[in-house]
């Protein structure tokens, strides 16, 4: 079994479906083992953070989740993981434009 440890770093996440972490075709699985949505604006957000299925079907991870000026949000760490299968994608959306900066820590995983 090969693992490898990758980061996602996306920046001025807006109003629109952005993916910030999508594995690799050539991966088993992937454990998404943190995320940190940080708010980059001078008034408060919101965020959505939501999982694309293959069958382009959506499932919110968060909804209208508020995050202060100046703070961030961990919505996936600690004990908290999300296992996520090739062709299946996190996205995050905020409420006003190229607000929030979106980091993903995920364990790629194939199976040999």
């Amino acid at each position: 079994m090969a693992n490898e440890f990758v980061n996602s770093f996306v920046n001025t996440v807006g109003t629109s479906n952005t993916v910030v972490y999508s594995p690799t075709g050539s991966i088993d699985y992937a454990t998404v083992i943190g995320v940190t949505v940080a708010n980059r604006t001078s008034s408060r957000i919101e965020i959505d953070l939501l999982v694309e299925d293959t069958d382009n079907s959506i499932t919110y991870i968060l909804k209208d989740s508020q995050i202060e000026t100046g703070t961030s949000i961990v919505p996936i760490g600690g004990e908290q993981k999300l296992v996520l299968l090739p062709n299946q994608s996190l996205l995050a959306r905020a409420s006003s434009s190229a607000s929030a900066d979106v980091t993903v820590s995920a364990l790629e995983i194939t199976e040999e």
